[in-house]
């Protein structure tokens, strides 16, 4: 069962934001394709009160770590911007089909910089586990530019986990690329699996088992609170009678 996004996410929480092509197409594969959906993302992400503190724009699938302000500005902002690219791309790529497989998978990521870290560095890392693997500094679309190489960014809001790993910019920006470099050797399918996989939260195991028995407690709640059968309103020609 395919859980509401508003059980899950909440004014002020940290999300990973995940989605793929339809039938995994190779959509974004273009240089254009992607700078497109970069553009929507850096339009629409004030209007929205969002904040983007990673991403990475991969051949066939997006990867997103944002700050919520509220719930239902960052579902409309996800709406619009997915919306206008698939409508735009289908343009120019003169096609109909769907684009985007089904709704961005939302995770929250635990109130912690180890686990806010973690999620960052694996977007980060991501073209490294391809089957053509790519280091992320010879990959454009990503935040790893900007937290691991100090480049400007005009579409990251910086972490605040990340601005505490050093009291120089040079010291976190030596700080995050080796926690990549770390990532890309030992960790980088428990990660994914943990990122992608089932379930709606992202961070210390027992958090997440917590966070999961406290949803299904909401959803149980909201379940019992339901009438148990439903009054249909009269039909609205009910009493007409044949003039």
């Amino acid at each position: 069962m395919r859980i509401p996004r508003f059980e899950i996410i909440f004014e002020g929480c940290k999300v990973h934001c995940f989605w793929k092509c339809h039938d995994d197409e190779y959509r974004l594969r273009e240089r254009a394709f992607k700078e497109l959906y970069y553009r929507l993302l850096l339009k629409y992400k004030d209007r929205y009160s969002v904040r983007i503190t990673g991403y990475c724009l991969m051949d066939n699938h997006v990867h997103l770590t944002l700050m919520i302000k509220d719930p239902v500005e960052f579902s409309r902002f996800l709406q619009v911007v997915n919306s206008v690219f698939a409508r735009k791309a289908n343009m120019l790529q003169a096609r109909r089909h769907n684009l985007i497989a089904d709704r961005p998978k939302t995770k929250v990521i635990a109130d912690t910089a180890r686990d806010e870290l973690e999620a960052l560095c694996y977007l980060d890392a991501n073209p490294f586990d391809t089957t053509r693997p790519v280091h992320p500094q010879d990959w454009e679309f990503s935040s790893y530019h900007y937290y691991a190489e100090g480049k400007s960014d005009p579409l990251i809001t910086p972490s605040e986990a990340w601005l505490e790993l050093g009291e120089t910019d040079r010291e976190r920006q030596e700080a995050y690329r080796e926690m990549v470099e770390q990532k890309l050797l030992a960790e980088m399918k428990a990660s994914m699996d943990r990122l992608e996989g089932p379930g709606c939260y992202f961070g210390n195991p027992d958090w997440v088992i917590e966070e999961g028995k406290k949803l299904r407690k909401r959803l149980a709640q909201r379940k019992a609170a339901q009438p148990k059968t439903r009054t249909w309103p009269a039909p609205w020609n009910r009493g007409l009678k044949n003039s």
